[in-house]
């Protein structure tokens, strides 16, 4: 009998194992170490399945959808295919303010503020519908009363000076005067 027999027998002589927990323990050992081992290549599978997804290869076929996902790699583009253009944002600005701001005939706030929403939102989807590529648009209109008073607006913004610019308009007439700006902001 060898040395580490000797020692298990006595313990088991002296009450402080049975021979079936005994038994469990080395059943329980030889599956751990199997699970170890198991557990090893499925991490090592894994590890090599993402290699070949992201270095081999655009596609890669999900399991849970079993549709395949694109990926794209990226294109280091920094300037615009179809950039802000001024002029054209501008007309589209000329057009909205005068149209909608040569009937009015008095000055409501709560008219006003109703109307200056609804000029940005025609406005911005004008100017959507453009399709400027990798821009974003941001449009302000402001309606104030005409009572021999100026008007100062202020707008904060990270600026990119190569890329982002913007287009303004100014219209008024006998009651009112209205300022819209429409701002290109590059994104990446």
């Amino acid at each position: 009998m060898a040395e580490g027999d000797s020692s298990l027998s006595k313990k088991l002589s002296q009450g402080r194992f049975s021979a079936f927990s005994l038994r469990g323990a080395q059943d329980t050992k030889a599956r751990s170490n199997k699970r170890l081992t198991h557990s090893h290549t499925t991490l090592r599978q894994r590890l090599q399945s993402r290699r070949t997804s992201q270095w081999g290869s655009v596609f890669s076929i999900s399991k849970d959808a079993q549709t395949p996902k694109v990926r794209y790699q990226n294109t280091y583009r920094l300037e615009s295919k179809k950039p802000f253009n001024r002029d054209s944002v501008t007309k589209i600005i000329k057009d909205t303010l005068e149209r909608e701001l040569t009937l009015l005939k008095k000055y409501d706030p709560e008219d006003c503020k109703r109307l200056s929403w609804s000029m940005a939102e025609d406005i911005r989807s004008q100017v959507k519908a453009l399709e400027f590529d990798r821009y974003k648009i941001v449009t302000r209109v402001y309606i104030v009363e005409k009572l021999q008073q100026g008007i100062f607006i202020d707008s904060c913004f990270l600026w990119d000076a190569e890329r982002d610019t913007f287009a303004t308009y100014e219209f008024e007439n006998m009651y009112v005067r209205a300022v819209a700006i429409v701002y290109g902001l590059y994104c990446d």
